[in-house]
């Protein structure tokens, strides 16, 4: 009986181990059954947990996981990621309703390379939201609600290997020129669709030596780019500026991108001018996007063009003639629609394909008139002079109605003509009498 007794308790004992190993100590594979309603995946071992009702990072998932995704569920505030995932390399939190994310949420995953967690509300960060990701190569954060970002929002001292961080559509009105701190490996940055205007460079040097792709397509950026904004992005390969407000570009507005942007769009803007020679200095360009637009001209040599692999110029308000020989001549312009490739002016051209046009006419070689948009400074200029004059003008109105006044408002004293004010008679009380 006794060997009866210790028999049954040793197979207990061997089933309680067995099935805490396969419930919280999975050892690389599955357990055979998955606490709410979550879903395990071998090789690589993953852990769904989709629309599983939660409102909190359960603590009795299997251990050893790589990829953990809880999508659409019902968080509102990440306070910690328990340390028993600490191995996993890619976690999903998106879609769900994360409003918050507590400093140090993070703090155990130093294994993972890739977090996600876009299409949710959240709506602040802090300079240690990512503290302890020190593995960390993505960051997805479009569709949030972060309106603002401040100072070393993303900084190396806690992220220093990311490689790309998705800020698109996270109705951004205002971002600090040093939100990004350092990060040398980053490569690709995402600010797409947001809403707010540069006011002051990117960055400092130490902040973008490694990043190769920028995209600011869809914001408020305008009117004049007169400035570089990107002088402190060495590698800077692919810039997007399309849907924005620009009006004017000028030769500056590239420093520091000459040897190593390829690929430039404009597309979708205001643009009325852009000054000679903005593009010349682009040694690397091949490929450039100014279609949609309401240029009528575009100086550039011709050497520039002959680098170029694709250029696309159409939907604009072209002025035809000689000023759009460089269209025939390049084989970039065969990238575009022809169809909207249209002529604007002169009068005798409006509506022809561009590259249809025969430069015969001495008058098609003259520029419109209203071809470019003034430089800033001579607007502001031109505008306080007119204002000054126009004050002068008042003022000189002004005196010659008061003495006009002064003279109707004098009546006649005696036959040899002395006058003397209405209101002075008055006084003397002989307003009325004949004098």
């Amino acid at each position: 009986m006794e060997v009866c007794w210790l028999t049954f308790l040793v197979i207990i004992s061997w089933l309680t181990l067995n099935i805490d190993s396969m419930v919280h100590h999975s050892n690389g594979k599955c357990p055979t059954s998955m606490p709410y309603d979550c879903i395990c995946l071998d090789k690589p071992l993953e852990v769904q947990c989709l629309q599983s009702g939660l409102d909190h990072i359960p603590e009795d998932l299997p251990d050893e996981i790589l990829l953990l995704i809880f999508r659409e569920n019902h968080f509102n505030i990440i306070d910690y990621i328990p340390v028993v995932y600490k191995t996993i390399i890619s976690l999903s939190l998106d879609q769900n309703q994360i409003r918050f994310l507590r400093d140090n949420a993070f703090q155990d995953l130093s294994n993972l390379e890739e977090l996600y967690l876009e299409n949710n509300q959240i709506s602040g960060l802090h300079n240690t939201s990512f503290k302890g990701l020190t593995s960390v190569r993505l960051i997805d954060l479009q569709y949030n609600h972060l309106y603002e970002t401040e100072e070393a929002t993303f900084s190396a001292a806690y992220i220093p290997l990311v490689e790309r961080i998705n800020l698109s559509s996270c109705k951004l009105y205002s971002l600090h020129g040093n939100t990004f701190k350092d990060l040398t490996n980053l490569r690709r940055l995402d600010i797409s669709h947001n809403s707010f205007n540069l006011v002051s460079v990117l960055g400092d040097e130490n902040s973008f030596p490694k990043l190769e792709k920028l995209n600011l397509s869809y914001n408020g950026i305008g009117h004049y780019l007169n400035r570089s904004f990107f002088q402190f992005m060495p590698a800077l390969t692919d810039l997007d500026l399309t849907g924005n407000r620009i009006q004017t570009v000028q030769t500056r507005a590239w420093d520091g991108l000459e040897d190593t942007l390829q690929i430039l769009s404009l597309r979708e803007n205001n643009l009325h001018y852009i000054e000679d020679g903005a593009f010349s200095g682009l040694r690397a360009l091949r490929q450039l996007d100014v279609s949609y637009n309401r240029l009528q001209l575009l100086e550039i040599p011709d050497a520039f063009w002959l680098g170029l692999n694709q250029a696309l110029v159409h939907h604009n308000e072209w002025h035809c003639g000689c000023h759009t020989e460089w269209m025939m001549a390049s084989s970039v312009v065969l990238w575009n629609d022809n169809q909207s490739l249209i002529c604007s002016s002169p009068q005798s051209m409006v509506g022809r394909q561009v590259l249809s046009v025969q430069t015969d006419q001495e008058s098609q070689c003259l520029a419109p008139t209203s071809s470019k948009v003034l430089h800033p400074a001579l607007v502001v200029s031109i505008a306080c002079a007119s204002f000054i004059l126009l004050l002068l003008v008042i003022e000189c109105m002004r005196r010659r109605l008061r003495a006009a006044t002064v003279t109707q408002l004098k009546t006649p004293r005696g036959k040899f003509g002395i006058y003397r004010r209405m209101e002075d008679l008055a006084e003397d009380g002989i307003a009325n009498q004949d004098l």
